[in-house]
Protein backbone atom coordinates (compact mmCIF):
# COMPACT_ATOMS: atom_id res chain seq x y z
CA UNK A 1 0.00 0.00 0.00
CA UNK A 2 1.05 3.57 -0.64
CA UNK A 3 -0.11 6.92 0.70
CA UNK A 4 -3.26 7.94 -1.13
CA UNK A 5 -4.50 4.39 -1.71
CA UNK A 6 -7.97 3.50 -0.44
CA UNK A 7 -9.74 0.20 0.09
CA UNK A 8 -13.49 -0.38 0.05
CA UNK A 9 -14.41 -2.49 3.07
CA UNK A 10 -17.74 -4.34 2.88
CA UNK A 11 -19.14 -5.93 6.05
CA UNK A 12 -21.85 -8.55 6.19
CA UNK A 13 -23.47 -8.46 9.64
CA UNK A 14 -24.75 -12.03 9.22
CA UNK A 15 -21.47 -13.40 7.92
CA UNK A 16 -21.10 -16.14 10.53
CA UNK A 17 -24.74 -17.20 10.28
CA UNK A 18 -24.55 -18.15 6.62
CA UNK A 19 -22.41 -21.26 6.93
CA UNK A 20 -19.60 -20.31 4.56
CA UNK A 21 -16.59 -22.61 4.44
CA UNK A 22 -13.55 -20.42 4.95
CA UNK A 23 -11.10 -23.10 6.00
CA UNK A 24 -11.08 -25.40 2.96
CA UNK A 25 -8.34 -24.78 0.43
CA UNK A 26 -6.08 -26.51 -2.06
CA UNK A 27 -4.69 -26.31 -5.58
CA UNK A 28 -6.95 -25.20 -8.43
CA UNK A 29 -9.56 -24.56 -5.74
CA UNK A 30 -12.78 -22.58 -6.15
CA UNK A 31 -13.80 -20.26 -3.30
CA UNK A 32 -17.45 -19.20 -3.62
CA UNK A 33 -18.41 -16.05 -1.73
CA UNK A 34 -20.46 -14.37 -4.47
CA UNK A 35 -23.68 -14.44 -2.43
CA UNK A 36 -22.28 -12.26 0.34
CA UNK A 37 -24.33 -9.10 0.90
CA UNK A 38 -22.80 -5.98 2.40
CA UNK A 39 -24.78 -4.43 5.26
CA UNK A 40 -22.24 -1.62 5.73
CA UNK A 41 -19.43 -0.22 3.60
CA UNK A 42 -16.60 2.18 4.32
CA UNK A 43 -13.31 3.27 2.80
CA UNK A 44 -10.03 2.50 4.51
CA UNK A 45 -7.58 5.18 3.40
CA UNK A 46 -3.80 5.08 3.47
CA UNK A 47 -2.46 8.45 4.60
CA UNK A 48 0.86 10.20 4.13
CA UNK A 49 2.83 9.52 7.35
CA UNK A 50 4.31 13.02 7.17
CA UNK A 51 0.88 14.66 7.54
CA UNK A 52 -0.63 12.58 10.37
CA UNK A 53 0.41 15.09 13.03
CA UNK A 54 2.69 12.63 14.81
CA UNK A 55 5.99 13.62 13.18
CA UNK A 56 8.11 15.82 15.49
CA UNK A 57 8.41 19.46 14.43
CA UNK A 58 12.20 19.12 14.68
CA UNK A 59 13.28 15.91 12.94
CA UNK A 60 16.68 15.25 11.42
CA UNK A 61 19.35 12.53 11.47
CA UNK A 62 17.94 9.24 12.70
CA UNK A 63 14.50 10.77 13.14
CA UNK A 64 14.38 11.86 9.49
CA UNK A 65 15.66 8.46 8.33
CA UNK A 66 12.91 6.68 10.27
CA UNK A 67 10.12 8.90 8.98
CA UNK A 68 11.34 8.82 5.38
CA UNK A 69 11.19 5.01 5.48
CA UNK A 70 7.46 4.97 6.21
CA UNK A 71 5.40 4.42 3.05
CA UNK A 72 1.89 4.80 4.48
CA UNK A 73 -0.10 5.25 7.67
CA UNK A 74 -3.54 3.88 8.48
CA UNK A 75 -5.97 5.48 10.91
CA UNK A 76 -7.89 2.96 12.98
CA UNK A 77 -11.62 3.66 13.22
CA UNK A 78 -11.98 2.28 16.72
CA UNK A 79 -10.58 3.37 20.06
CA UNK A 80 -8.66 0.92 22.23
CA UNK A 81 -9.71 0.54 25.85
CA UNK A 82 -6.96 -0.97 28.00
CA UNK A 83 -8.74 -2.69 30.91
CA UNK A 84 -10.81 0.47 31.60
CA UNK A 85 -7.61 2.15 32.75
CA UNK A 86 -6.59 4.01 29.60
CA UNK A 87 -8.34 4.75 26.32
CA UNK A 88 -6.35 5.31 23.14
CA UNK A 89 -7.84 7.29 20.25
CA UNK A 90 -6.77 8.82 16.92
CA UNK A 91 -4.61 5.71 16.54
CA UNK A 92 -2.33 5.50 13.52
CA UNK A 93 -0.37 2.46 12.37
CA UNK A 94 2.79 3.28 10.44
CA UNK A 95 4.03 0.89 7.73
CA UNK A 96 7.14 0.48 5.59
CA UNK A 97 7.46 -1.44 2.33
CA UNK A 98 11.10 -2.48 2.05
CA UNK A 99 10.65 -4.37 -1.22
CA UNK A 100 11.20 -7.71 0.52
CA UNK A 101 8.76 -7.17 3.41
CA UNK A 102 5.75 -5.07 4.37
CA UNK A 103 6.12 -4.15 8.03
CA UNK A 104 4.19 -2.40 10.77
CA UNK A 105 6.82 -0.34 12.59
CA UNK A 106 5.22 2.27 14.82
CA UNK A 107 2.02 3.38 16.52
CA UNK A 108 0.83 6.92 17.10
CA UNK A 109 -2.02 7.60 19.50
CA UNK A 110 -3.62 10.10 21.83
CA UNK A 111 -4.80 9.52 25.38
CA UNK A 112 -5.91 11.62 28.33
CA UNK A 113 -3.43 11.75 31.21
CA UNK A 114 -4.95 13.23 34.38
CA UNK A 115 -7.57 14.86 32.17
CA UNK A 116 -5.06 16.40 29.77
CA UNK A 117 -5.00 15.17 26.12
CA UNK A 118 -1.51 13.87 25.25
CA UNK A 119 0.03 12.63 22.01
CA UNK A 120 2.49 9.71 21.88
CA UNK A 121 4.35 7.49 19.42
CA UNK A 122 5.88 4.12 20.18
CA UNK A 123 8.31 2.20 17.95
CA UNK A 124 8.00 -1.56 17.72
CA UNK A 125 10.80 -3.39 19.53
CA UNK A 126 10.47 -5.99 16.78
CA UNK A 127 8.53 -5.05 13.65
CA UNK A 128 5.36 -6.89 12.69
CA UNK A 129 6.15 -8.39 9.26
CA UNK A 130 2.66 -8.44 7.72
CA UNK A 131 3.87 -9.75 4.35
CA UNK A 132 7.12 -11.45 3.38
CA UNK A 133 7.58 -11.11 -0.38
CA UNK A 134 7.11 -12.80 -2.74
CA UNK A 135 3.67 -14.08 -1.80
CA UNK A 136 3.73 -17.41 -3.64
CA UNK A 137 1.95 -20.72 -3.18
CA UNK A 138 3.56 -22.88 -0.52
CA UNK A 139 5.50 -20.07 1.14
CA UNK A 140 5.50 -19.87 4.93
CA UNK A 141 6.98 -17.28 7.29
CA UNK A 142 6.83 -16.36 10.96
CA UNK A 143 7.18 -12.93 12.58
CA UNK A 144 7.50 -12.15 16.29
CA UNK A 145 6.80 -8.54 17.23
CA UNK A 146 6.30 -6.38 20.30
CA UNK A 147 5.89 -2.83 21.50
CA UNK A 148 5.64 -0.98 24.82
CA UNK A 149 3.51 1.98 25.87
CA UNK A 150 5.02 3.76 28.86
CA UNK A 151 3.30 6.65 30.65
CA UNK A 152 5.90 7.65 33.30
CA UNK A 153 4.57 7.49 36.83
CA UNK A 154 1.27 5.93 35.72
CA UNK A 155 1.52 2.70 33.77
CA UNK A 156 3.35 0.44 31.36
CA UNK A 157 1.56 -1.61 28.70
CA UNK A 158 3.43 -4.39 26.86
CA UNK A 159 2.12 -6.09 23.72
CA UNK A 160 3.61 -9.27 22.23
CA UNK A 161 2.53 -10.98 19.01
CA UNK A 162 3.46 -14.00 16.93
CA UNK A 163 2.28 -14.07 13.30
CA UNK A 164 2.48 -17.16 11.09
CA UNK A 165 1.70 -16.75 7.39
CA UNK A 166 1.07 -19.62 4.99
CA UNK A 167 0.11 -19.29 1.32
CA UNK A 168 -2.01 -22.43 1.35
CA UNK A 169 -4.09 -22.37 -1.82
CA UNK A 170 -4.58 -21.11 -5.36
CA UNK A 171 -7.49 -21.10 -7.77
CA UNK A 172 -10.52 -18.89 -8.47
CA UNK A 173 -12.31 -16.57 -6.07
CA UNK A 174 -15.94 -15.56 -6.60
CA UNK A 175 -17.16 -12.38 -4.89
CA UNK A 176 -20.15 -10.06 -5.37
CA UNK A 177 -17.76 -7.74 -7.22
CA UNK A 178 -16.44 -10.27 -9.74
CA UNK A 179 -14.56 -13.50 -10.25
CA UNK A 180 -10.78 -13.65 -9.98
CA UNK A 181 -9.43 -16.61 -11.89
CA UNK A 182 -5.82 -16.44 -10.70
CA UNK A 183 -6.12 -16.01 -6.95
CA UNK A 184 -3.87 -17.19 -4.14
CA UNK A 185 -4.85 -17.36 -0.47
CA UNK A 186 -2.77 -16.27 2.51
CA UNK A 187 -3.77 -17.67 5.90
CA UNK A 188 -2.42 -15.85 8.97
CA UNK A 189 -2.62 -17.17 12.53
CA UNK A 190 -1.87 -14.42 15.05
CA UNK A 191 -1.21 -15.05 18.73
CA UNK A 192 -0.98 -12.08 21.11
CA UNK A 193 -0.41 -11.43 24.79
CA UNK A 194 -0.76 -8.17 26.72
CA UNK A 195 0.61 -7.14 30.09
CA UNK A 196 -0.46 -4.03 32.04
CA UNK A 197 1.60 -2.66 34.93
CA UNK A 198 0.10 0.12 37.02
CA UNK A 199 2.57 2.04 39.15
CA UNK A 200 2.86 0.32 42.53
CA UNK A 201 0.64 -2.60 41.50
CA UNK A 202 1.48 -6.17 40.41
CA UNK A 203 1.35 -6.83 36.63
CA UNK A 204 -1.94 -7.84 35.04
CA UNK A 205 -1.37 -10.46 32.34
CA UNK A 206 -4.12 -10.87 29.74
CA UNK A 207 -4.28 -14.50 28.53
CA UNK A 208 -2.95 -15.30 25.07
CA UNK A 209 -5.49 -14.61 22.34
CA UNK A 210 -5.53 -15.94 18.80
CA UNK A 211 -6.99 -14.66 15.52
CA UNK A 212 -7.15 -16.29 12.09
CA UNK A 213 -7.11 -14.04 9.01
CA UNK A 214 -7.64 -15.00 5.37
CA UNK A 215 -6.51 -12.79 2.48
CA UNK A 216 -6.81 -13.43 -1.25
CA UNK A 217 -4.63 -11.82 -3.91
CA UNK A 218 -5.28 -11.75 -7.65
CA UNK A 219 -2.10 -12.52 -9.58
Amino acid sequence: ANAGDSLLVSTDAELFLKGYDYDSTGTNFEWKFDSLAATTQSFKKQDDPQTTGYKPLICFGGCATKWNAFTNAELLKDTINILNVMQLYDIYQFFANTGSTYEKRMLGFKTDVLGVPMKYTTDFNKNDVVFDFPIAFGNMDTSESSYDIVIPGLLEYHHWQLRTNHVDGWGSLKTPYGTYANAIRLKSIIYSKDTLELTGQPPIVIPIDSVVEYKWFDL
